[in-house]
């Protein structure tokens, strides 16, 4: 089996999604059961949990260790955007990129830098990150996340933020829909 939960194992996948500063469990316990509950931000999370798992959510992995490193570096919070900039910022600053299992070198993100500008148009990322003078730029999911501020933190970055991935994910649905139907 590939993908995250073999890769990180299912203790620390459970741990790593019932932690304190996952976006999840932040806006689940804010807007589902505090205070400031929002029935419209409600149905976008519902709507999100329903998409989660579905084949326009899945995203392809360049190589080995790419999708651990996404879901445990604490500046990614595994964020496919994110991701994107830091591997473009670590080859930028030409660094190594640090994980938790151990560094990924900078050969290694120049070919995750070449995998993504090679095969951006091939699995429909046209929305989640351009490629410009053969660097990586993803697209901000709200207004001022950066790897400082990679999750919401107020109701109109949250729906924004929600927004954003719902339409992502929609219109990628629509577009694998098309290719698949031509097959």
């Amino acid at each position: 089996m590939s993908g995250s939960l073999k890769d990180i194992g299912k203790c620390r996948y459970s741990k790593k999604a019932i932690e304190n500063d996952n976006l999840q469990r932040i806006i689940t316990k804010k807007y589902f059961f505090g205070d400031n509950y929002d029935i419209k931000l409600s149905e976008k999370l519902l709507e999100l949990a329903s998409l989660t798992h579905s084949f326009a959510n899945f995203m392809p992995c360049p190589g080995q260790n790419y999708n651990t490193t996404k879901g445990l570096n604490p500046e990614i919070r595994d964020d496919f955007n994110l991701m994107i900039n830091k591997i473009q910022s670590c080859i930028d600053k030409r660094t190594f990129l640090e994980n938790r299992e151990g560094n990924i070198s900078l050969e290694n993100l120049l070919n995750w830098q070449r995998w993504f500008i090679d095969n951006r148009t091939k699995y429909f990322l046209e929305e989640y990150y351009d490629v410009e003078n053969g660097r990586l730029i993803a697209k901000k999911m709200f207004k001022d996340q950066s790897f400082n501020n990679p999750i919401p933190s107020e109701t109109p970055e949250i729906i924004e933020y929600l927004d954003n991935i719902l339409k992502r994910i929609k219109n990628r649905a629509d577009q694998l829909s098309n290719e698949l139907a031509l097959v």
